[in-house]
């Protein structure tokens, strides 16, 4: 007779349909354990289209390519960031098999510690810590095995092989690969990156990008932390006179009397880079020509 071992389950797990399930409290510290998590305003707010994007593994390929415009401006109230894989977070609170979480590295006025907003707990892992070894970020759209990455994942490369932040070991190549540093040139190059990719609101990854999930991916990909959302943006940073705008600085517009509601990567040659709106992709326009004033613009990077 074959004998059968039950193992013993840590004691923060329980059998869910016969498998082990993370049983979460609040204030848990978690990692991000799928290539992109999407946060959402409550976990009613995900569709029914939504279903690629909420697995484990999830595959935002698929989902974006399968929304249309319609799918893309219903995302508005749905859909607050996004977050990569190894990204920190901390548990806020619990909601049968949603999590509301906070993410550390996407500062927010919406919370003293980062961003919040919903998960589903499938994919997040425990906190385990970042594996030792030099920072590197993924400088383009790739694949690990079946595991697709985006750009400005956060890897780490130690003496014999390279992990992701939640110590799983992958194989990238090299050319793929870049230390988490720069100056504002290299915020106009990340950008450049993006160029034709499609507008996403809420989007901060290779898949898709809003206008300031843009800027603060390349701000990343610099080893940067920035705000998030494009108000928040504006509130930090170094004042720059809108005269003075070089390459690489934010440049931020609103309506007459209206709040700040979009924001720009200057380039070269009075032109920018943004994530426009939802029928459109990120795109070179000038700054002159955005369909509202720009107001103000800031600074990050000194050089």
């Amino acid at each position: 007779m074959s004998k059968f071992y039950r193992l013993p389950l840590h004691p923060a797990t329980r059998l869910h349909h016969g498998r082990p399930t993370r049983v979460w409290s609040v204030g848990d510290r978690a990692r991000i354990a799928v290539s992109v998590a999407t946060l959402w305003t409550a976990p009613s707010a995900a569709r029914s289209i939504d279903r690629p994007a909420l697995g484990a593994p999830a595959d935002p390929g698929s989902w974006v390519a399968s929304l249309t415009d319609t799918d893309r401006l219903d995302l508005d109230g749905r859909v607050l960031t996004q977050a990569l894989l190894g990204d920190e977070a901390s548990v806020l609170a619990v909601q049968g098999e949603w999590l509301r979480i906070l993410l550390p590295d996407q500062p927010s006025s919406l919370h003293d510690g980062g961003y919040p907003g919903w998960v589903p707990s499938c994919q997040v892992v425990p906190w385990p810590p970042a594996p030792s070894g030099r920072e590197i970020v993924i400088s383009a759209l790739t694949t690990a095995g079946h595991r697709p990455l985006g750009l400005g994942t956060a890897l780490r490369a130690g003496p014999n092989d390279l992990r992701t932040l939640t110590d799983e070991p992958v194989e990238v190549a090299a050319a793929q690969l870049t230390a988490p540093s720069g100056n504002r040139a290299t915020v106009v190059h990340a950008a450049e990156a993006f160029l034709l990719l499609p507008y996403l609101w809420g989007g901060a990854s290779g898949w898709g990008v809003d206008c300031s999930g843009l800027a603060w991916l390349c701000h990343r990909r610099c080893g940067v932390r920035i705000p998030r959302d494009a108000h928040d943006q504006l509130a930090a940073g170094t004042e720059v006179d809108l005269a003075r705008v070089e390459p690489g600085d934010l440049v931020f517009f609103a309506r007459p009397g209206e709040r700040i509601h979009h924001v720009g990567i200057a380039s070269s040659g009075g032109e920018m880079l943004h994530a426009p709106e939802t029928d459109r992709g990120v795109e070179r326009r000038p700054i002159a020509r955005t369909g509202a004033d720009p107001v103000a613009a800031r600074r990050y990077l000194d050089s």
